[in-house]
C-alpha cells in the first residue's frame, strides 16, 4: 500500500474516533435522561396507585362495639385483681412488660402505663398489686351513654352509686388508633344526685317506655314498690322487688290486685296488663299538673298516702281529663319515694288515681 492511501485511512479513523467521541456522550446523557424519564414516570404511576387507596377506614363506634369495650375494660381489671394471691403478688404475671402487653390489648399505651403507675409495683419478690378499695368501672348491664366528639373519638358515660364513691360519673375516652378502638382515659367526677323531680320523670318515662329493667333500677332495694290500683292502700296490695320488676315482660302468671270499685270484683291480670290499665302514663309525660306532697282528693276514694308514707315524697302526675267527655276520663299517678343514705330517691310505690263509680 502506497503510503499516500496509508496516511488516508489513518487520518479516517482518527476522524471517526474523534465523532465516537463526541457523540457517545450525548447517546449516554440521553439514554440515561430517558431512564430518569421513564423511572419519574413510573414514580408518577406508582403514587397515583398509592393516592387512589383509601386510608384506613374508620370503623364507627356502634353499641354493641361500644359494649363490648367496656366489657373488655372490666376484664382487662379483673384479670389482674383475680391473679393476686394472699400476699397482694401477681402470679401469672412476671414482670410490668406482662402487665403491659396484657392492659395494651384494650387500652392505649399511655393510659395503661398511668394504670399501672397507679395499681402495679416491682418488688423483688414479683409484681405487686397495691391494696385498693375497688375499682368503680362502668357496668354493660346497667344504661349507658355513647357520643361522637369526632370520627375517632368517642366518649361512653355512666353514672354510679355506691357508699364509697357516692354518686358519680365515669367517663371512658375511646379513640381510634392503629384500626382499633382503645379506651385512651378513664374521668371520674362528682356530681349531684338527681332531684326527686328529676328521678319522677326518669320513672315515668321508663313507665311510657316498658322499660322495666329501667322501672327496676329506681326500686328500694329493701322495700321493693308497692302497687296499687287506687289512692287508699292497704296491707293487701302487692309488693313486687327489683328483679321483679326487671321480668315484669317475661311474667306471664295472673296476680289479684285488689278489687274493681264499685263491682267489687277482684282485678286479676298478668303485670303487664295491670300496668296498661291502671298505669296508663301516655297522658302523663305532658301533665297538666304535677304536684309534691300535695295529697289532693280528685274522687270519691279516700287518699290516705300520707298516713301510709309518712316519711315519704310523693308526687303526683295529673291530667284532667277532657271536655268532651265530662273531664270523668281524668286520671293519676302518684309515685311515692323515699330518700336512701345516698341521697337517691328510691320508689317505694306506684299509686293509681282514676275516675270510680
Amino acid at each position: 500500500m502506497s503510503n499516500k492511501k496509508t496516511m488516508g485511512v489513518i487520518i479516517g479513523l482518527l476522524v471517526f474516533a474523534v465523532l465516537l467521541i463526541l457523540t457517545v456522550p450525548f447517546l449516554f446523557n440521553d439514554n440515561q435522561e430517558k431512564q430518569v424519564d421513564q423511572q419519574s414516570d413510573r414514580d408518577e404511576n406508582k403514587q397515583e396507585v398509592i393516592d387512589d387507596q383509601p386510608d384506613s377506614a374508620i370503623e364507627p363506634l356502634s353499641d354493641d362495639l361500644a359494649n363490648q369495650i367496656i366489657t373488655d375494660y372490666r376484664s382487662a381489671y379483673r384479670e389482674i385483681i383475680d391473679d393476686r394471691n394472699d400476699g397482694q403478688y401477681l402470679t401469672n404475671f412476671e414482670s410490668l412488660d406482662d402487665v403491659d402487653r396484657h392492659l395494651t390489648t384494650i387500652m392505649t399505651e399511655q393510659h395503661a402505663q398511668s394504670v399501672q403507675d397507679m395499681y402495679v409495683q416491682d418488688h423483688d419478690d414479683g409484681i405487686y398489686l397495691v391494696p385498693m378499695d375497688g375499682v368503680v368501672l362502668i357496668d354493660p348491664e346497667e344504661n349507658y351513654d355513647v357520643e361522637e366528639i369526632s370520627e375517632d373519638h368517642y366518649t361512653i358515660t355512666q353514672q354510679k352509686t355506691n357508699a364509697i364513691i357516692g354518686h358519680v360519673e365515669l367517663i371512658y375516652h375511646v379513640e381510634w388508633i392503629e384500626d382499633q378502638w382503645l379506651v385512651a382515659d378513664l374521668q371520674q367526677h362528682e356530681i349531684e344526685p338527681p332531684s326527686v323531680e328529676e328521678t319522677a320523670d326518669q320513672v315515668i318515662q321508663a313507665i311510657a317506655d316498658n322499660d322495666y329493667q329501667q322501672l327496676a333500677a329506681f326500686a328500694d332495694e329493701d322495700q321493693g314498690v308497692l302497687f296499687s290500683p287506687y289512692v287508699n292502700v292497704s296491707d293487701q296490695d302487692l309488693i313486687f322487688d327489683q328483679d321483679e320488676i326487671a321480668q315484669f315482660a317475661q311474667d306471664d302468671h295472673t296476680y289479684t290486685w285488689g278489687q274493681h270499685d264499685g263491682s267489687g270484683q277482684p282485678i286479676e291480670l298478668t303485670a303487664t296488663e295491670y300496668i296498661e290499665a291502671f298505669v296508663d302514663v301516655s297522658r302523663l309525660i305532658e301533665p297538666d299538673e304535677v304536684f309534691i306532697n300535695h295529697y289532693n282528693q280528685h274522687g270519691n276514694v279516700l287518699n290516705n298516702l300520707e298516713e301510709a308514707f309518712p316519711e315519704a315524697t310523693v308526687v303526683e302526675y295529673h291530667h284532667q281529663g277532657s271536655e268532651e267527655e265530662g273531664n270523668i276520663d281524668w286520671e293519676s299517678v302518684h309515685l311515692v319515694f323515699e330518700e336512701n343514705a345516698l341521697g337517691l330517691w328510691r320508689l317505694v310505690a306506684i299509686v293509681s288515681d282514676q275516675w270510680t263509680i
